[in-house]
């Protein structure tokens, strides 16, 4: 007996009866509607298993370390419809992007990741690579002050606020503020 060929899901749909079609628009509703009502992650109205989430996310990964960063990026913006609070679905689509080098998305990314972990510094050390790729010094430098902030004396970021510091001083010698002279008239 052949195996019956993968079909995607357009196929499937274009296969529908309009009364399935219906059904199937009816279920999305009650799911958004719960979403919006409940606070629950979408993969939960849905009744989407976690285990689901963790195989495509060990597959976002898998194809994001060997360098597929595109197709990487659509495992992670699925992730991230699905549970947009999830910490690792948000970083992994923000290294997408960043490796992609689109760097104003990646910095967004990195904001929606800051808000979701406000007492880590990780997100602004990486928006400070965007920063920088992008020649915006000025929020290059104040993402290296919120990460030295937010390290504090940490035992468990104390390598990257000490690395922090070091790059801050190279980055004040090298990047002048771009407003420095306007207070001398």
């Amino acid at each position: 007996m052949g195996q019956e060929k993968a079909r995607t899901i357009e196929e499937r749909v274009k296969e529908l009866t309009p009364s399935e079609k219906d059904e199937m628009f009816k279920k999305m509703d009650v799911a958004f509607e719960r979403v919006l009502k409940e606070k629950i992650p979408l993969f939960t109205a849905l009744n989407i298993p976690h285990e689901v989430l963790d195989f495509t996310y060990d597959e976002a990964y898998r194809m994001y370390r060997n360098g597929h960063f595109e197709k990487a990026q659509q495992y992670f913006e699925l992730l991230n419809l699905l549970d947009s609070k999830d910490k690792n679905f948000i970083l992994g689509l923000a290294a997408c992007l960043q490796m992609r080098k689109l760097y104003k998305n990646a910095a967004d990314v990195y904001d929606v990741l800051a808000n979701t972990i406000p007492t880590s510094p990780l997100p602004h050390f990486y928006k400070y690579e965007c920063f920088m790729q992008m020649n915006q010094y000025d929020e290059a430098k104040a993402s290296l002050e919120k990460v030295i902030e937010l390290a504090g004396t940490s035992p468990e970021f104390i390598q990257m606020s000490d690395k922090a510091k070091m790059m801050l001083e190279g980055h004040v010698a090298n990047f002048p503020v771009a407003n420095a002279g306007a207070e001398e008239k």
